[in-house]
């Protein structure tokens, strides 16, 4: 589901530290002396938001897996039901798509 987000991940960050290196030499004499705590503070709250948007990414994905597998086992009990009580055979579940997870 989240396949793409890695690299877009990888390229995000390779924009942003070549960015800070552009910028460094004009950025020095502002992050040295008493911004720099200022700064420093900045970036753990970011990184510490992004870290945390991360899990509940995960976390919702995995959710909504879990769904989707609760809800394929009862349509499959439907089915067999179905087929049971009527006494013929059970047309075949449909495969998933190709590429999905």
């Amino acid at each position: 589901m989240f396949g793409d987000s890695g690299r877009s991940n990888v390229l995000f960050s390779v924009a942003i530290g070549a960015g800070l290196f552009m910028l460094a030499p004009a950025l020095r004499p502002i992050v040295s002396g008493a911004a720099k705590p200022i700064v420093k503070s900045l970036i753990r709250i970011g990184l510490t938001a992004y870290e945390t948007g991360r899990e509940q990414a995960a976390e919702l994905a995995e959710y909504a897996e879990d769904l989707v597998a609760e809800v394929r086992a009862e349509l499959d009990q439907e089915r067999e039901a179905r087929v049971a009580e009527a006494g013929v055979p059970a047309p075949a579940a449909p495969e998933p798509a190709a590429g999905a997870q």
